[in-house]
């Protein structure tokens, strides 16, 4: 009897304090960990952070051809200067690097061919003025007179000649800047003067005083740089991509952070054997002051021209396949998540840019505020 009470007593005991025990196995053990989407900094904690607020900007990202080239300009702006006939040098005004306006005086020429031009037409204007006058006295003898015919043709004949003659010297003279109708007024001159013919730079000086140039001689090189491009070299492989129209980023060997735009404007159709690549030429959208034909340039020619919301690379958190970006309202800063596209130039697409809409964008920083987030 006494055993049996025990066993009993044991089971009953067993009974009541098995569920509270299968309970408490059962429970699940998870970590008491505590999330936030909203991190509040004051402003010296953003200040010592170094956190940069940007925002959404658009960029043309999309598959691109990179090449490499020059900045360059068309032929018809560079200029050499060569005097309109030869003589030697009597002043030179200039020196490379300096900027001339249309017009200017660049150098002075001497010579006694210059002289000899201007008497031969004064002798033959004088002379043109009396066979004209004979002309007319010959056209009026002859006027039912067929025996003073033949005397009026002659008369005709040379004063044709001398006429033509005269044209000819006057033309010579206007085109050495000498006005033939001031020689009489100003008398005979023994310079004539060069002129700037645009606005241009000097690049180069190869006159120097008392030499001789001719007219094949070159005085200056000037260049007009308004209308500067780059000549891109597209290799064969690449060249079935490009359009005229396509937008064109580059950069300069001096500064390869800074990115410039442009526009293809020409697509070469010969093939340089030398390299395998044809000429594509740009026009820069926004030319800068410091460039200079002969720079070397490295580029990339986006097959699209469409521009798509993007932020910088390093705004974007990337965690359990998802992307992130922290936006500021006021000192508060939160997470959103964002849908990411193309990659190009540490600029990262944003698909469903509508939740970052004219919002300030955590440009640099954001792996901070993510770490304060979990802590």
């Amino acid at each position: 009897m006494k055993y049996t009470f025990i066993l009993i007593l044991s089971l009953f005991f067993f009974t009541c304090s098995s569920p509270d025990q299968q309970e408490v196995s059962d429970a699940p053990q998870t970590p008491a960990v505590l999330t936030t989407d909203k991190i509040e900094l004051n402003e010296e904690q953003i200040r010592l952070a170094e956190i940069k607020i940007g925002s959404l900007s658009q960029q043309v990202i999309s598959d691109f051809v990179e090449c490499t080239g020059t900045i360059t300009l068309p032929p018809q702006h560079i200029m050499t200067i060569t005097p309109p006939m030869g003589g030697f040098v009597e002043r030179v005004n200039f020196l490379p690097g300096d900027y001339v306006r249309k017009g200017t005086l660049l150098a002075v020429l001497s010579h006694q061919d210059y002289i000899s031009l201007q008497q031969e037409y004064l002798e033959n204007a004088s002379a043109l003025v009396y066979a004209t006058q004979e002309y007319e006295r010959q056209k009026t003898l002859s006027e039912g007179n067929a025996a003073a015919m033949k005397k009026m043709q002659e008369s005709q004949k040379e004063f044709q000649r001398l006429k033509a003659r005269t044209m000819g010297l006057a033309a010579r003279l206007r085109y050495i800047g000498i006005k033939p109708e001031k020689i009489e007024e100003k008398g005979i001159q023994s310079s004539i003067a060069v002129f700037a013919p645009a606005d241009a730079y000097v690049t180069e000086v190869k006159a120097n005083p008392g030499k001789y140039f001719g007219e094949q001689d070159e005085l200056y090189e000037l260049i007009d740089k308004s209308h500067l491009h780059l000549d891109l070299n597209v290799f064969e492989k690449d060249i079935a991509k490009v359009r005229k129209g396509q937008k064109v980023y580059f950069n300069l060997n001096s500064d390869s952070h800074r990115m410039y735009e442009g526009l293809v404007l020409l697509v070469g159709q010969k093939l340089e054997e030398a390299h395998r690549a044809f000429s594509v030429h740009v026009d820069l959208s926004q030319p800068e002051d410091f460039f200079r034909p002969g720079m070397y340039t490295q580029a990339k020619i986006f097959m699209q021209s469409d521009s798509v919301s993007a932020v910088p690379e390093a705004a974007i958190i990337q965690q359990d396949q998802h992307n992130y970006v922290f936006v500021k309202t006021g000192n508060e800063f939160i997470r959103r998540e964002v849908k990411t596209g193309a990659r190009v130039n540490d600029m990262v697409e944003i698909t469903n840019p509508e939740v970052l809409q004219d919002l300030p964008v955590v440009v640099r920083g954001a792996y901070f505020l993510e770490g304060e987030r979990g802590e």
